[in-house]
């Protein structure tokens, strides 16, 4: 995986877990973050039972990658905004927990929560301790 950072923008395709009412999913996904909120495109999810949901995040990020390579950042805001369900729609202020774990291996993490400091976090796995760093250097934490 390579994360892509432009000074607006960063791009990552990762796979980690997302805890909602509903429970544990695995999700594969892209993630795309701006400064000020980050959209999770999911392509796939399995539950806890193994169903697997697939999800239209081929064709979204497809789009996407378009306008980020034509460097239309406003517009792929707005489309992100409009296109992204709620529930995969990160605003980095309103969140209970934002942290990225530079650390080697499985002390490096990416950790989010919306609601309550309490309970379950997301975790996304970015195995590169670069990437990480990169990242976190991306949002001044």
């Amino acid at each position: 995986m390579d994360i892509i950072i432009k000074k607006k923008l960063t791009v990552a395709i990762v796979e980690g877990s997302l805890f909602s009412d509903g429970g544990f999913q695995g999700l594969k996904a892209a993630v795309m973050f701006f400064k000020d909120v980050f959209f999770v495109i999911p392509f796939r999810s399995t539950d806890m039972g193994g169903y697997d949901t697939k999800y239209n995040g081929d064709e979204i990020f497809e789009k996407a990658t378009v306008m980020y390579n034509a460097q239309d950042y406003a517009g792929l805001y707005d489309y992100l905004i409009e296109t992204i369900p709620e529930e995969f729609t990160f605003h980095i202020a309103t969140l209970k927990v934002f942290r990225i774990k530079v650390g080697w291996g499985p002390f490096g993490a990416f950790q989010f929560k919306k609601g309550s400091d309490k309970g379950l976090k997301n975790n996304m796995n970015i195995p590169k301790k670069k990437d990480r760093q990169e990242l976190k250097d991306f949002y001044n934490i």
